[in-house]
């Protein structure tokens, strides 16, 4: 049984053919937590924002304030749900062996050769990371709340960069205008 809607399941195919296999399965909404305990978020198999809750308001009256617990617990839920991903697709320890593996230095790490500046070479990697093919092409636009005063911004593969949040609105919010605001905005932002 899928947990993701039509546009969920377009967008969550799309995010595993780009990224390390295992990354991205069909799994139930995972949940994170930011550091403080102010605020937690649930993101999808797709990395849309599904449920959110104020867990203690006077720890997100500020937009600096804010943004941060937007912004740890939307990383921990992608990383919940990330495990969700390895687990499902039966991989979980091999990955988190091989990267505890690049922390413990037991892999030799290799410094990157120099990168090509010709203009040949530049040229090229423009042309590779731009699809040809419009099925593969994401427009990303920000996911904007339907009251205006919260805008979050994700990057190419879904994952949130910035938030913008308007400090008078948020100074004086119910927790549960908050809550609906960051679904909104994180439900949208990326299509397929």
């Amino acid at each position: 049984m899928s947990h993701l809607d039509r546009p969920g399941q377009m967008l969550l195919e799309r995010l595993a053919r780009s990224h390390e296999p295992g990354l991205f399965a069909d799994v139930p909404q995972a949940v994170g937590t930011d550091s403080r305990g102010a605020l937690s978020l649930a993101v999808d198999a797709a990395r849309r924002v599904v449920d959110a809750r104020v867990l203690d308001p006077d720890l997100i009256r500020g937009p600096d304030m804010f943004t941060l617990a937007v912004r740890q617990a939307f990383a921990v839920a992608d990383a919940e749900r990330a495990l969700a991903a390895l687990e499902h697709n039966g991989i979980r320890e091999e990955f988190l062996d091989r990267i505890a593996a690049k922390f413990e230095d037991r892999a030799p790490v290799e410094a990157p050769a120099p990168p090509d500046v010709s203009q040949e070479a530049s040229r090229e990697r423009r042309n590779k990371a731009m699809p040809d093919d419009d099925e593969e092409r994401v427009r990303i636009r920000p996911g904007r709340a339907d009251n205006g005063y919260l805008v979050l911004h994700r990057a190419p593969d879904g994952f949130l960069v910035r938030v913008e949040v308007d400090a008078e609105w948020l100074a004086g919010a119910w927790p549960k205008h908050v809550e609906r605001a960051l679904v909104e905005a994180g439900a949208v932002g990326m299509e397929v």
